[in-house]
């Protein structure tokens, strides 16, 4: 659970009264024995130990230097790195402990996968000591993992200047060669280490082992890279054989695995690294992290509950896991157990997602209250900014995270939700601009290259927003709907190799591979090529039985309706629902069948039998309101359309539909801006709720003249024009 927002140093007035203060309270013998013994822990292995006893001392010196440090390290010690980067950053600020602190944020950013965010702490102390050598190591293996490759090459050239002839050094610069893809390059690195590897009898076994590990995962990355994928196959397994617990051998051997369409195989080294240390949290984390990628969210989820009654850190992975699995309540339930964990010591970015999850879940009062908890200004004014955009105040969202950002110009969240409330406002300029500034800050943290790479296609320029959208995915690669997007600009920009390129990625993702075929399939679709979907439909092999490939059975009805064979549809979802009666996604199956059949009573009755047994399915509502709507019974229709945006906070549609059904007035007018307040890039929203501005007007007042240019730029352009062309010829344009 990481937050990218960094607290405000405290101003020197007040530093000094606490410490004074405090002092009363916790003598300065017993906070030196409290350092020592948590010192002494931390070195034996008892990390966890170790923290308890900081709590107690940071509760009456919250802001002491040392105390910070010695928490820091104790929380990534025992697998909690994300915890540890509030007092890391506190503990770093002061000059005495500035290198150490800085160095060992950098590690829990990494850890974290902030990967940017080290790079520029490490920058901070290089600034100060440019040839801090294990500075000049971390920040190599940084840069490489936010694919800053020149500054990278860069760097691991200075260190070399340093000490030309450490062989981790060498190692690091072939690594660097070869995701430059400088292959002869990284060839000579790799013929002059493999000279020296008999001078690694010279070393303890520690470090001989550590290298040793390295060279061999680095020399089977260099085999794979110069094409020979049955050899590094070779390489990387006698590599897990000879160092099956070293981290650089099971992070590459589980990314070559990956790379050749192999993830069970990555799979079971992961699981295997974790058998070999079932106490380590963070082969854990990374463990349910990589099942959850996969579709196997149930047992993800097993895998950090077991460890509750022992390794407490393991609650914040479960708020982790909890929240990209979409169930914002069990998140809150896990938050809470962190929360009691920490006692009075709960780091403030904790409380800003309690927050964030209750405006999310939509308890918007309970919300308020949680705020009023937050210490620190930059955050609560980031909550309380979400907050008001979560009630449809955009403006006055907008004025609070402002607010925010002139505190913290780098909020990577601030300026996202700066966006967001300039996009409510009608404003994409200004949300393109602190959309940049978002993904400038933190790659992947949000989502905001995507959404940036969206409007600039918007404005007509898909080659920029493919450039854009590709680099994203370099650093999110497991977003699906990110690659559907950076195909559709590859198609916008007439670059068909690049389409295929990213579908072939897309399909080979770890979790990816149901998606990626759906998509395929319906590609096809879409283009009328109705057989060829159908042969590539049949071509997959997927369990139609299984919840995790329902997307692929769906899909496979979708084709086979689409060229006749509706009845086979039918018989096979049939058997299917025969064999599970209380799956309502088959019901709803089997309902969208019989729609495409003409066989729309019965369909009617399937889903009123759904929503019988769960009344808030927003897919069973906007099922059956589509049906309602095709039938004539139009209040009726709106009826349930309203009742599926109430279901779906994130549906714009079903209001679009409603207020197409409702009759002129505020009530159609308040729905259209309620589609545009949940969607503002909806080009028909845009346009009708300009249509209703304009009814009774002798000219377009000036909204309206600007939600046609909306309309135009989403997607709405024949319908902004034919509005456009009535009131010009009614002489009110």
């Amino acid at each position: 659970m990481t937050s990218r927002v960094r607290c405000r140093r405290s101003s020197s007035r007040l530093l000094a009264s606490l410490l004074v203060a405090s002092t009363l309270v916790f003598g300065c013998s017993e906070r030196q024995r409290t350092l020592d013994d948590a010192n002494e822990k931390i070195e034996a292995g008892r990390a966890d130990e170790a923290l308890s006893g900081l709590r107690e001392a940071l509760a009456d010196l919250p802001d002491d230097s040392a105390l910070n440090l010695a928490y820091g390290r104790a929380l990534f010690a025992s697998g909690q790195p994300s915890l540890a980067v509030w007092s890391l950053t506190k503990a770093s600020r002061d000059p005495a402990l500035f290198a150490e602190a800085t160095l060992l944020l950098a590690q829990a950013q990494i850890a974290t996968h902030g990967e940017e965010l080290a790079v520029a702490t490490l920058q901070t102390l290089l600034d100060a000591e440019p040839d801090h050598l294990d500075a000049l190591r971390l920040m190599v293996e940084a840069c490489i993992e936010a694919r800053q490759l020149d500054k990278a090459l860069e760097t691991v050239e200075h260190a070399l200047d340093l000490l030309p002839d450490d062989l981790a050094l060498q190692m690091s610069r072939m690594r660097v060669f070869l995701h430059l893809d400088r292959q002869e390059e990284a060839a000579e690195v790799l013929a002059g280490i493999r000279s020296r590897i008999p001078d690694l009898d010279d070393l303890d076994p520690e470090q001989r082992a550590l290298l040793a590990g390295r060279y061999c995962a680095i020399e089977a990355t260099f085999t794979h890279e110069s094409g020979r994928t049955d050899e590094a196959r070779t390489l990387f397994e006698q590599c897990l054989i000879d160092h099956p617990d070293h981290p650089q051998v099971l992070a590459s051997a589980s990314g070559f695995f990956d790379a050749v369409g192999e993830p069970e195989r990555a799979t079971e080294i992961q699981r295997k690294a974790l058998e070999m240390d079932p106490e380590n949290l963070e082969r854990r984390v990374s463990l349910s992290i990589r099942l959850r990628r996969v579709g196997e969210a149930a047992e993800a989820e097993k895998l950090l509950k077991a460890v509750t009654g022992t390794q407490p850190g393991v609650f914040t992975a479960l708020v982790d896991h909890y929240v990209d699995v979409d169930d914002q309540e069990k998140a809150l339930d896990a938050l809470d157990h962190a929360f009691a964990q920490a006692g009075d010591d709960v780091p403030a970015d904790w409380k800003t997602v309690r927050a964030d999850l209750l405006i999310q879940t939509g308890r918007l009062d309970e919300a308020e209250r949680a705020i009023e908890e937050i210490p620190e200004e930059v955050y609560a004014l980031t909550a309380r900014g979400r907050l008001e955009l979560a009630r449809g105040h955009a403006a006055k969202a907008l004025e609070l995270l402002e607010r925010g950002i002139r505190l913290w110009p780098d909020g990577t969240m601030a300026r996202y939700l700066a966006a967001q409330a300039a996009e409510q406002l009608g404003d994409f300029d200004r949300a393109e601009t602190e959309y940049r500034e978002a993904y400038r800050a933190d790659q992947t943290y949000t989502d905001a290259g995507l959404q940036l790479a969206g409007l600039l296609a918007s404005r007509g320029l898909p080659g920029e927003a493919l450039t854009l959208s590709n680099a994203y995915l370099q650093a999110n690669p497991d977003d699906g709907p990110g690659f559907e997007q950076a195909i559709g600009f590859a198609v916008a920009a007439r670059d068909g190799e690049m389409a295929r390129t990213l579908l072939y990625h897309y399909q080979r993702q770890p979790g990816l591979d149901v998606s990626s075929a759906a998509f395929a399939v319906r590609q096809l679709l879409r283009t009328k090529q109705a057989k060829e979907a159908v042969a590539l439909v049949e071509s997959l092999r997927f369990d139609p039985a299984r919840p995790d490939h329902f997307e692929l059975l769906k899909v496979r009805c979708e084709a086979w309706t689409a060229v006749g064979r509706a009845r086979d549809s039918l018989a096979l979802v049939r058997r299917l629902r025969g064999a599970e009666p209380e799956r309502l996604d088959l019901a709803e199956l089997e309902a969208s069948v019989l729609e495409a059949s003409g066989a729309r009573d019965e369909a009617k009755a399937i889903l009123a039998r759904i929503l019988e047994k769960d009344p808030r399915r927003a897919t069973a509502l906007r099922a059956l309101a589509a049906l309602a709507a095709a039938s004539g019974e139009q209040l009726r229709a709106i009826e349930l359309f309203l009742q599926a945006a109430d279901a779906d906070p994130e549906d714009a549609d079903s209001l679009v539909e409603a207020a197409l059904r409702t009759p002129p007035g505020a009530e159609r007018e308040s729905r259209l801006r309620a589609a545009l307040r949940r969607r503002p890039r909806d080009g028909r929203a845009a346009a009708e709720l300009a249509d209703s501005l304009v009814v009774d007007a002798e000219k377009p007042p000036a909204e309206a003249t600007a939600l046609l240019e909306r309309a135009r730029r989403f997607g709405a352009a024949v319908r902004a024009d034919e509005i456009a062309k009535r009131l010009a010829r009614d002489g009110r344009a």
